[in-house]
């Protein structure tokens, strides 16, 4: 069995909302051939059972979450109508009418619920943010006791590796998800740190970039996600929502009061997109 952490497992362990997810417009309503579970509810469907399957994402929705003759998800409709309808990013989704940039708003918007649902003890959360100047756009913060978490969220497909592609001798290691090399997500993100970083009073603060990867397939490597060991290249951790939340609950340098306060200055100093 592959074991992964996709983005309908996030979806059903945190409940959207209690909305169901609707069906992309690709969607079919089908005789599945292999068991699965409802991207909404988490329900198990046996083969041969009718529900409605995605291709692009590979999620299954029960019927009793979505009718089979209900009408699918309108990619040229009202942002309100698509799940989780009224983030920002999934509102520029809409406007640029490209499925991938729909694909990727929806992981955004689901990671944004679950650091919201994951942090409530005092952390600070802020997503969709941008830097002074310019300098670049940030999916989420996370302040914690652990330091400040530079989060970048995609939602790819594929099989998710971390591997030298130069040859036996090369030091020149590469992401790869679904065979496409994907290592510029990770240099965008580490150059963000020193932008962030330059924001904070006390620059003894630990900033932590993390790259996290809310579908896809971590496979065949099982043990990786048993033994909760993501990867970590150029000082940013690649890893799935779970994984993540272990590491910036650990405990850290910072006290309460000094979260409240970088979560403070933060939210002033980032401006919402």
């Amino acid at each position: 069995m592959v074991l992964h952490e996709p983005i309908g497992h996030l979806g059903r362990r945190d409940q959207i909302d209690g909305a169901s997810v609707r069906p992309g417009p690709s969607s079919r309503f089908m005789s599945l051939r292999y068991d699965g579970e409802c991207v909404s509810c988490g329900v198990t469907i046996l083969p041969g059972a009718k529900a409605w399957y995605d291709p692009d994402p590979k999620q299954i929705t029960c019927r009793a979450c979505w009718s089979d003759d209900t009408q699918l998800a309108d990619t040229n409709g009202d942002p309100a109508r698509f799940p989780g309808g009224g983030s920002s990013a999934l509102t520029w989704s809409e406007d640029g009418h490209a499925r991938n940039r729909k694909k990727g708003a929806a992981g955004e918007y689901l990671m944004e619920r679950y650091l919201h649902r994951e942090f409530q003890n005092g952390e600070v959360v802020l997503s969709n943010r941008r830097l002074p100047n310019g300098k670049g756009d940030l999916d989420h913060i996370v302040v914690a006791s652990s330091g400040v978490w530079i989060i970048g969220t995609k939602n790819w497909s594929g099989r998710i590796e971390c591997k030298t592609t130069g040859g036996i001798r090369s030091d020149d290691e590469r992401l790869l998800v679904g065979g496409k090399d994907r290592s510029d997500a990770v240099d965008d993100l580490y150059a963000h740190v020193i932008p962030v970083s330059s924001l904070l009073d006390d620059r003894s603060v630990p900033v932590h970039p993390a790259l996290v990867l809310v579908s896809g397939n971590w496979g065949p490597r099982v043990l990786r996600v048993l033994l909760d060991r993501p990867y970590i290249h150029l000082g940013v951790w690649i890893t799935w929502p779970r994984a993540l939340s272990a590491k910036i609950k650990a405990q850290g340098p910072l006290a309460s009061k000094t979260v409240d306060s970088i979560g403070r200055q933060l939210n002033q100093q980032l401006v919402p997109m």
